[in-house]
């Protein structure tokens, strides 16, 4: 058997644990584009719909649809910028504040599971290992985004 390729074996890794997270989130009314959109709106408020693709690492377009699910299910809102009417501002709606404290407790149950899968000394070493990769294909993308980094 040939052995396997570290970047095939790492995004299909990746892949799975993401859908084992969607899944768990949609069993309690929810989706993990939802989960991420309305954990990086709560924390960093009113931040406009560029910023947070960017932030995410989607396109526009994909950004958008989230969006309009998410608002029209009451989760956020988009309200323009003072100066310029062109960019819009995303908010948590009260609904969208109740419904993150909802998902955040799955999120924290889905990261115990996934650290219960190793030593404490594994899973030091594990994250270490993730953030030296992080860093090696960061460094020439926008400097100081530390969002998406393990740990």
């Amino acid at each position: 058997m040939a052995e396997e390729r570290l970047g095939r074996t790492l995004g299909i890794t990746a892949k799975l644990v993401r859908e084992h997270f969607d899944l768990t989130l949609r069993a309690v009314g929810s989706s993990f584009p939802a989960y991420l959109l309305l954990r990086h709106a709560s924390q960093s408020p009113g931040v406009s719909q560029r910023q947070l693709a960017d932030k995410l690492g989607i396109e526009a377009p994909t950004l958008v649809r989230h969006i309009d699910r998410l608002a029209g299910d009451g989760l956020v809102e988009r309200g323009p910028h003072v100066r310029d009417r062109r960019v819009s501002h995303v908010r948590l709606t009260a609904a969208g504040r109740a419904h993150l404290e909802r998902i955040e407790v799955v999120a924290a149950e889905m990261n115990a599971e996934l650290a219960g899968l190793f030593a404490p000394s594994e899973l030091a070493a594990l994250t270490r290992y993730l953030n030296r990769i992080w860093e090696a294909y960061t460094r020439d993308t926008k400097e100081g985004d530390d969002s998406r980094r393990v740990g």
